[in-house]
């Protein structure tokens, strides 16, 4: 039996939802919220988490090309990656605004890099945002440096963003739709107003398995092959060789 131990990879690039996508206490939260990114472990795949708070898809493009060339390897290759920008993007100003144009523009050029280094890429458009929960705490954020955001400006850069994904062919995850038609109260999604509570992350997961399941269905969970034997396969053959 093989027991040559060459994991592929996974690559979640994003802005803080992607950072804190393995935090069980996001943001201090006093009960341990189900992890989008630890989920994603649960697999013969390598995560490798690439998120950064505060960041635009401005300010990302300048190092992607540096995270792929540093993770990828001879005999463990990125094979698929999420892209999941635009919560910041989206303010209507201060120093992380990006126009949507140039917002577009920049998740092409993440495409066009994950393609051309043979990753297969899955898009996740900005979710919904809640005011009253966010608000409260960032009236320095508002006032001096003019940091506003709108549920209006979201869906504007999700619709945007997902008819670009139709364009180039890629699947998206529209979580501002998949928010909007919650069963339950979509502002228990969100922990602070902006980011995610386990439930959010939760629906982001089970949409993100379902896509790769429809696109590219040899890495689903499912359909990869275990990297070392089945431990009834060794109990039956007696152990490693």
């Amino acid at each position: 039996m093989s027991t040559e131990l060459q994991y592929n990879r996974f690559l979640i690039f994003g802005d803080s939802i992607t950072e804190f996508s393995y935090n069980p206490y996001p943001l201090g939260y006093q009960h341990v919220q189900f992890g989008f990114g630890a989920a994603l472990q649960n697999g013969e795949l390598d995560i490798i988490q690439r998120g950064y708070a505060g960041y635009t898809s401005e300010w990302a493009k300048h190092f992607l090309e540096k995270i792929i060339q540093h993770e990828n390897k001879p005999d463990s290759r990125i094979l698929l990656g999420t892209i999941f920008f635009g919560t910041n993007d989206s303010v209507l100003g201060g120093p992380q605004k990006v126009e949507l144009p140039k917002f577009l523009e920049n998740i092409k050029h993440f495409i066009d890099t994950f393609k051309a280094n043979g990753i297969k890429p899955i898009i996740i458009g900005v979710g919904k945002y809640d005011g009253d929960k966010w608000e409260p705490s960032r009236q320095e954020d508002i006032n001096v440096l003019g940091i506003r955001r709108t549920n209006e400006n979201n869906k504007r850069y999700s619709e945007a963003t997902k008819e670009l994904a139709a364009r180039e062919q890629v699947p998206f995850v529209d979580l501002y739709s998949i928010f909007d038609n919650y069963e339950g109260d979509w502002h228990d999604l969100l922990l602070d107003g902006v980011h995610y509570t386990g439930e959010g992350y939760r629906l982001l997961f089970d949409e993100l398995l379902r896509l790769i399941k429809e696109w590219y269905p040899e890495y689903h969970p499912e359909n990869l092959p275990y990297i070392l034997p089945y431990w009834r396969d060794l109990a039956t053959s007696g152990g490693f060789n």
